[in-house]
């Protein structure tokens, strides 16, 4: 299997698996935290969400935990994300260029509706709400 796979214990294609085992590898959480694929998911559904939202992270935050776990954000967990949405708009507002670069992984075209450090912060939170256990494994 591609490195990817191997990485998430796929099984090879030509056996036949009757049930996938469910292991937990430490390459996981970098593919999926670092991979160009999620990270250009993340940002197609930060901007879609952030246009619908006015830009308002409490809204986006509600929003994609919602569509990413099926269950609202608690108190503590709108606020966390909140929070990082916070720390990273200042950090990319800061660093225009950095937002840029981060921006164009991808395929997707970027639609310009949402300004770059809005788009840029939403999509770091937008990636780690998909990398909650919740959003990567259904039982």
């Amino acid at each position: 299997p591609a490195p990817v796979m191997v990485a998430f214990d796929a099984p090879k294609r030509d056996v036949c698996t009757v049930q996938r085992a469910e292991v937990a590898s430490p390459l996981q959480p970098l593919i999926t935290l670092n991979g160009p694929q999620f990270v250009e998911a993340s940002r197609v559904l930060a901007e879609e969400l952030l246009s619908r939202v006015d830009g308002t992270p409490e809204l986006l935050v509600n929003e994609a935990f919602y569509r990413l776990t099926s269950r609202h954000p608690d108190p503590d967990e709108l606020s966390l994300m909140t929070d990082l949405y916070d720390v990273q708009l200042a950090e990319f507002s800061a660093r225009p260029e950095e937002a840029d670069a981060f921006l164009s992984i991808g395929h997707a075209p970027v639609s310009g509706q949402v300004p770059a450090d809005q788009l840029a912060a939403g999509t770091i939170v937008v990636n780690a709400l998909m990398n909650l256990h919740e959003s990567l494994s259904h039982r």
